[in-house]
């Protein structure tokens, strides 16, 4: 099965963009990161995240097949970079960022996640998301305080449990997988893009053509449209 994949990232109405994504079809791997918008150094902690990341996994696969904690060994190389950044240069010391990454290997996806940006897999017409927000808002519509429609926009989902920060050179990612047909489409979004599409908007766009790059493009576009608050990136990956 062969990936064909496109991203793209669009500034929110205050701007710069913190967002950063990377897609590398040869290696199979696609990250999205989010900087804390609060910290300085916002744009910097997410460039940084994904780069440490793919650079932890280019060697491939370990040769004993723990791909488990060859993933969180990547998150973990990601939170160290960001941390010996802070210490070199002070005034970056409470960067942040989050991180998505995908990466495919033989015939199965696995994702290595540490926020809330999100991985989405439409299949069959159903959109299943593949990972879990780390935030208080998503504690709460675990518990069952919140439904569904109120967590997308709730003020809670801004509050972050989990991020790689440059103040402590260690995290503790969520890693998933799952198997990969012909057909699959994926996504990997900021929170920039789920604050205005709700799911069914995604699955519409995600449905609508066969080129990963327009795609992701619409993808933005329509959250666009819909009036962005925050940065917005879509990366989509479809399995042929």
């Amino acid at each position: 099965m062969t990936p064909r994949s496109g991203g793209t990232t669009r500034a929110g109405p205050d701007g710069p963009n913190e967002d950063a994504l990377l897609v590398d079809d040869e290696r199979r791997f696609y990250a999205v990161s989010d900087g804390v918008g609060q910290y300085r150094g916002a744009a910097v902690a997410s460039a940084l995240v994904v780069e440490a990341c793919r650079d932890a996994l280019a060697g491939g696969p370990p040769p004993d097949g723990d791909l488990r904690g060859w993933l969180g060994r990547a998150a973990s190389r990601a939170a160290r970079a960001l941390h010996a950044r802070g210490r070199a240069e002070p005034a970056l010391g409470s960067m942040a960022a989050t991180l998505t990454a995908l990466q495919l290997v033989d015939g199965a996806w696995w994702i290595v996640h540490v926020g809330d940006t999100r991985a989405y897999l439409l299949r069959d017409g159903r959109l299943e998301q593949l990972t879990r927000d780390h935030s208080v808002a998503w504690e709460q519509y675990e518990a069952g305080g919140i439904t569904r429609d109120q967590l997308r926009t709730h003020p809670n989902q801004n509050l972050l449990t989990r991020t790689l920060i440059a103040r402590r050179e260690f995290v503790v990612p969520d890693v998933v997988t799952g198997d990969l047909r012909p057909g699959d489409r994926l996504l990997l979004c900021s929170d920039g893009v789920i604050k205005v599409l709700d799911e069914g908007r995604v699955a519409e766009t995600l449905a609508a053509g066969d080129d990963p790059q327009a795609v992701a493009e619409a993808v933005v576009a329509r959250a666009d449209r819909l009036g962005l608050t925050d940065d917005a990136t879509a990366l989509m990956v479809l399995i042929g």
